[in-house]
């Protein structure tokens, strides 16, 4: 695919863009699949040209699909995967990518610690403390009512 291509930064600038690393990658992962790598990651694929493929992991069968008149094994779960052409038997590993269990401390960027992305104040119920307040002004207007009623001379109605 890459032969080509120059690869001299004097007779083009392909090896200096970003794409040029993305299209390496991308030749080499399907080169991987293609020469049947036994170990990948999860998630990326393993091709077989056989027709008859039967594949086993430690949970049971897994399944194949077809994909252009072959068949594609996609392992999604880390473990040992024992896959049967014909009368051989080979054992293949799929992996979790080192790039998902970096346990390397980092630096929180600035953009993580705004304040609009989580939670960051606590929220205190005080509604039982208002209608206590407000029971309480309620009960002292009631009792000046009275007060001042009696002070008036008034009779009480319904007495």
């Amino acid at each position: 695919m890459l032969i080509g291509l120059p690869f001299s930064p004097s007779w083009s600038d392909l090896p200096l863009r970003p794409a040029f690393l993305s299209l390496l990658w991308r030749l080499s992962e399907a080169a991987r699949a293609r020469a049947g790598s036994h170990r990948v990651e999860v998630g990326q694929s393993w091709l077989f040209e056989d027709a008859t493929v039967e594949v086993r992991s430690k949970v049971g069968p897994y399944p194949v699909t077809r994909w252009q008149d072959k068949v594609r094994v996609t392992p999604e779960r880390a473990g040992r995967y024992d896959i049967r052409r014909q009368e051989d038997v080979e054992v293949r590993y799929a992996t979790i990518a080192s790039r998902e269990v970096d346990l390397r401390t980092r630096r929180a960027s600035d953009l993580s610690r705004d304040q609009g992305w989580g939670a960051t104040s606590t929220t205190v119920d005080i509604s039982r403390w208002v209608a206590l307040v407000l029971l309480g002004l309620v009960a002292v207007e009631l009792v000046v009512r009275v007060g001042v009623g009696v002070l008036r001379g008034e009779r009480l109605r319904g007495a």
